[in-house]
């Protein structure tokens, strides 16, 4: 009994033939080494023997892990009944076995042994060890196949006789010398597209590889593959032959040009299994003419290019004519089959003139039938004998008193005559040709004279002079003989010559001046130039009396950074202009890329670019006050926005929420405060009017404040007050105001969260941009929440035109960067903006600032919760399939509203339904996780946009006696600041409800450090905004972010928008690239659709 229950090596237990293919396989490691160690008894060896007859392998695997470890597993079945296995292995021992078994009839170690023989005969099949993995075998084994694979021939045959009428093309394929007639054409390009076997008979079944075949077949493969995707001959082979596969190719004229093309390469075409010999003949047709001079009659016999009685043999293409005959081919390739059908020319053909015609024949259809080379023509020389003389046209131009003259006659022989002036001449005279040159001059814009009998153009007449000069001249030349005088060769010559124009430049203190100039050209000849180019004339005339052409690189890169900048050549006076100092950056910009205009520019304007492009700031003093509380990212900020101020240009301060932008423009206010005795304006949201108040009583008390509000009255009594003071209003105050503001100049405009403006057309936009200010700074976290018009907007405010027009913007950056994901664009606009832009992360800058991690929690809605939110969304997909684009967009708002009820499904029916009796999961998960948070310690902020919902949380919150504190729209200021240093001070938990829209600025809740947002919005930039009212300087502890969403829903896709867009607004900034931002139907569609 002691002997039975004595463990001995599984290797000693294993079948010896077994033991031996193992040892002679070559593997990476050894099996046998790793199981040496695993022992069993007798009865256990005993018992899985029998196991091992009752169990199947259904599957097994093996895959690496970390650190050297590999795992097998392998699923087992007996009937019904399924068993899995896992050996964890290294490349010395087994680490572990797990048995993971529905019965108990068997030990778990006698599933061990049965598993570990199993990893023994996998292992020697896959070596698992080693590196390369199953999917490269696969690859490997295809490879090892394609070595041993025979070439494929495709044979092309050429049947001059089918039950069409027309030759066709059939086709052999096979390996060596066994070839099969293929059956199908689309067969046959479908088995070597999708690898399928191509049976055809006992030595042809296998697939067929692109590589398979030799040069012939492959072109003649390529051929069959052109026709079957696109050619015309797929579809009158399937009418011809639609009771029988397609198997053959009709050859008609474009499939016939494609045979000689291949033919000509050397590609061989077979008939009754022999090459056909290929030739080229230089043979044209003959055209032989014969002249009745008595009968005045003239007849044309056009040969046959080959024996008639072998004119079925001929195949006509679109290209030539082809023969065959004796097997061979021949290419006749000087007669085109196009040039006979377009006039209706046949061979074997008679045709006969009369006297009417015969001067027809003679000067019009016989030299083109010559010219052709198509024909060798004979007889030709005695028809044109007998004819009178043709009409030549010629055309006298000259140039005199500012007009182009035009003296037009028709030539006979010898003589002369003006066109259409009849005489007693017997000339024999071809008046329609004399009156269709007269159409054509009148045609090019010339008046007759009839005093002095001829026709004039005047240098003036702008359009009339740039068709007569682009192609008038041209069309006279086609029509006749243009001859020239001495003074209109020289105003010819003068076209021809090229002239540049170049730029000066000139920095001022506050103006960029620009003068355009040219080589030996006067400025009002430079305004002329200017001028013509803006009307779109092609050329001018100089004061001297020299035409020019204004084709002109250089004038046209002028242009078209003048139009960038958003400025008419027209506004250009004498060649000079000026414009506001800061377009100097986006000038240069242009001039970067544009090699045909030269320009010059003054060591002020080098020396700004050179600042700019290097992000050199100057070591502008540092308020005393400030010095020892600004933190060095801090005084990096004020020294740069004091110097963009230097240099009179704007700035968009958009460091991430959190870092003290506020601080950084008190410190800017400070330093203007000893330059300048003008007043300075904070135009901020009305929520953080009195933040800015308190801020600056904490860092600048000695700046004077004057904090705009009571009412209308008060406020104008406090506006007409005004010296040197900092005035702080609200949008909504300024957009009321703005009349009080007229007769105010201010040093410095600051506006405080600038998404405010990024509607360029809304009131509060335009009154920020018309307030008069020598300088403006703007403030965001968040620059671009859902489009780069916003971004246009804020620059529209610092520097007006800086981005150019709207429409400009929006044609050549907007459009490419966010519809065409164009990168060259965005770079571009990142490149031209950067200088003016200052934007720090918080992980970049705050190296001590506590981490913000984030997590979704997502609670699954279930019973009536679920079949509302399902019903609701079906009727909304039901809406939208109705829709179109255009109908979508009209709707847009009720389908807003639609959107709206399944977001407040998701958060609670209640919101929706005063009688719903069911529960809500989100709300469910949120308070247990609000109760968790509590009982840890922490302090909450909870953010949703639905205030209604706010107020079934805090029922909740009330019922479970947690300390509460609510902030939504409707909360007055001082309230605000009131409850925020209420919680601030709190030494024990507590949360804080805060409505989206009201949280987002101007609060500081650093005692939190546990954030949830109940609802997520399709903006990220809200969110972001609302998580760093704890996130930010203050901030002592971890941030912990939690998203609840609601599985399965709407909310999910939320989630996914948010990342598209947050990426936009991170890209731009950054210059790394854009992307799209804009929610469509089908975007919809695809949410609803999960």
């Amino acid at each position: 009994m002691a002997d039975f229950d004595k463990k001995e090596k599984l290797i000693d237990y294993l079948n010896p033939d077994f033991l031996d293919e193992l040892q002679n396989t070559q593997l990476d490691y050894d099996p046998l080494k790793i199981i040496d160690d695993e022992q069993f008894t007798a009865s256990q060896y005993q018992e899985a023997s029998v196991l091992k007859e009752q169990l199947s392998v259904q599957d097994h695997d093996f895959s690496p892990l970390k650190q050297g470890k590999f795992l097998f597993d392998l699923h087992l079945a007996n009937g019904f009944l399924h068993f899995e296995v896992k050996i964890k292995f290294s490349r010395q021992k087994v680490e572990k076995i797990t048995v993971n078994s529905m019965i108990r009839n068997f030990s778990t170690d006698a599933f061990k042994i049965v598993a570990l023989i199993e990893f023994l005969y996998y292992f020697m099949i896959e070596n698992p060890t080693e590196n390369t993995n199953s999917s490269a075998r696969i690859v490997l084994n295809h490879f090892a196949e394609d070595e041993n694979r025979l070439p494929v021939k495709l044979r092309a045959q050429f049947d001059p006789v089918s039950y069409s009428g027309l030759p066709v093309l059939t086709f052999k394929i096979g390996q060596d010398s066994h070839l099969y007639k293929l059956q199908s054409l689309p067969g046959l390009v479908d088995s070597v597209r999708e690898h399928h076997e191509l049976e055809l008979g006992k030595y042809f079944n296998r697939t067929v590889e692109i590589d398979d075949f030799d040069d012939d077949s492959l072109a003649w493969y390529r051929l069959i593959e052109s026709i079957i995707d696109h050619d015309e001959t797929v579809q009158i082979a399937r009418d011809d032959f639609s009771l029988r596969a397609f198997k053959e190719l009709p050859i008609n004229e474009s499939l016939a040009d494609q045979i000689d093309q291949l033919m000509a390469r050397g590609v061989t075409l077979y008939h009754d299994n022999r090459p056909i010999d290929y030739r080229v003949s230089q043979d044209r047709l003959q055209f032989k003419i014969r002249t009745d001079t008595e009968n005045e009659t003239a007849r044309i016999k056009i040969d046959y290019l080959v024996p008639s009685y072998e004119m079925d043999n001929l195949i006509e293409g679109n290209r030539a004519f082809y023969y065959f005959w004796m097997n061979s081919w021949t290419k006749y390739e000087n007669v085109d089959p196009i040039f006979l059908k377009r006039y209706g020319l046949h061979m074997g053909e008679e045709l006969t003139f009369g006297a009417q015609t015969l001067q027809t024949l003679g000067h019009k259809i016989l030299p083109k039938i010559k010219k052709s080379g198509n024909f060798s023509v004979t007889g030709m020389k005695k028809l044109v004998d007998t004819l009178p003389p043709e009409a030549e046209i010629i055309f006298n131009l000259d140039f005199q008193d500012r007009e182009i003259i035009c003296t037009p006659v028709a030539k006979y022989g010898e003589k002369e005559y003006q066109l259409e002036k009849k005489t007693n001449d017997e000339t024999e005279r071809e008046f329609e040709k004399e009156k269709a040159a007269k159409q054509l001059i009148e045609e090019q814009g010339f008046t007759f004279d009839k005093e002095q009998q001829k026709y004039s153009l005047a240098i003036d007449a702008s359009d009339r002079i740039d068709a007569f000069f682009d192609d008038g001249i041209n069309q006279l030349k086609k029509a006749g003989q243009v001859k020239a005088t001495a003074a209109f060769k020289r105003l010819l010559g003068n076209l021809k010559t090229k002239f540049n124009v170049s730029l000066g430049i000139r920095l001022g203190e506050n103006t960029l001046d620009l003068t355009v100039s040219g080589e030996k050209l006067a400025a009002e000849d430079i305004q002329t130039i200017l001028n013509a180019y803006q009307q779109k004339r092609h050329y001018f005339m100089l004061r001297n009396g020299q035409m020019k052409n204004l084709e002109s690189p250089s004038l046209e890169d002028l242009s078209l950074i003048m139009k960038n900048l958003g400025i008419s050549l027209k506004q250009f006076v004498k060649g000079k202009m000026t414009v506001p100092a800061y377009r100097a950056f986006y000038l240069e910009k242009m001039l970067e890329n544009r090699d045909s205009l030269q320009f010059t520019s003054n060591d002020e304007f080098d020396r700004l670019i050179a600042d700019l492009e290097q992000g050199k700031v100057k070591k502008n003093k540092i308020p005393a006050s400030l010095k020892k509380v600004l933190r060095p990212y801090q005084v990096k900020g004020y020294q740069w926005m004091t110097t963009l101020l230097d240099y009179n240009l704007g700035g968009l301060l958009a460091d991430e929420m959190g870092l003290g932008k506020t601080l950084q423009v008190i410190s800017v206010l400070l330093a203007r405060k000893a330059k300048t005795k003008l007043p300075s304006l904070i135009v901020v949201p009305a929520s953080v009017v009195y933040n800015w108040e308190a801020e600056i009583k904490k860092f600048a008390p000695e700046l004077e404040m004057i904090v705009l509000g009571g009412s209308k009255k008060e406020r104008r009594e406090q506006l007409e007050r005004v010296t040197d003071q900092v005035l702080i209003t609200s949008y909504d105050s300024l957009k009321r105001d703005l009349k009080l503001y007229e007769k105010i100049g201010f040093d410095l405009e600051v506006i405080d969260e600038a998404q405010n403006i990024k509607n360029a057309k809304a009131a509060v936009s335009k009154a920020v941009k018309i307030i008069n200010a020598r300088h403006r700074l703007a403030l965001t976290g968040t620059p671009i929440e859902n489009n780069l018009s916003e971004l246009w907007s804020i620059f529209d405010y610092l520097m007006p035109g800086f981005l150019g027009e709207y429409e400009y913007f929006r044609s050549n950056y907007e459009k490419p960067i966010v519809k065409d994901e164009d990168k060259k664009k965005g770079k571009q606009l990142s490149q031209i903006i950067a200088p003016f832009v200052l934007r720090r992360l918080k992980k970049d800058v705050l190296k001590d600032l506590p981490e913000k991690d984030e997590q979704v929690i997502y609670a699954k809605l279930s019973g009536r919760q679920d079949e509302l939110y399902q019903a609701q969304t079906q009727k909304l997909i039901a809406q939208l399939n109705k829709q179109d684009d255009k109908d979508f967009k009209k709707q847009r708002f009720q389908v807003l509203a639609a959107i709206t009820k399944l977001r407040e499904l998701c958060c609670d029916p209640h919101l929706l339904y005063e009688d719903y009796r069911g529960k809500s999961a989100k709300l469910a998960a949120t308070m247990e996780l609000i109760e968790d948070s509590i009982a840890d310690g922490h302090k909450i902020l909870l953010f949703s946009q639905f205030t209604s919902m706010l107020e079934l949380i805090e029922q909740k919150l009330k019922q479970a006696k947690i300390v509460t504190f609510v902030i939504t729209g409707s909360t007055p200021k001082q309230k605000r600041q009131e409850l925020i240093k209420q919680f601030n001070k709190l030494d024990h938990p507590a949360i804080f409800l805060i409505s989206l829209k009201a949280g987002g600025t101007g609060i500081n809740l650093t005692s939190a450090d546990v954030v949830i947002h109940y609802d997520p919005w399709w903006n990220v930039a809200a969110e972001n905004q609302a998580t760093d009212r704890a996130h930010r300087i203050g901030q002592k502890h971890n941030v912990q972010i939690y998203k609840m969403v609601a599985k399965g829903t709407i909310e999910e896709k939320i989630v996914e928008l948010q990342e598209r867009k947050e990426k936009l607004a991170d890209e731009v900034l950054s210059g790394k690239g854009f992307g799209s931002s804009t929610l469509d139907r089908a975007d919809l569609l695809n949410i609803l659709e999960r």
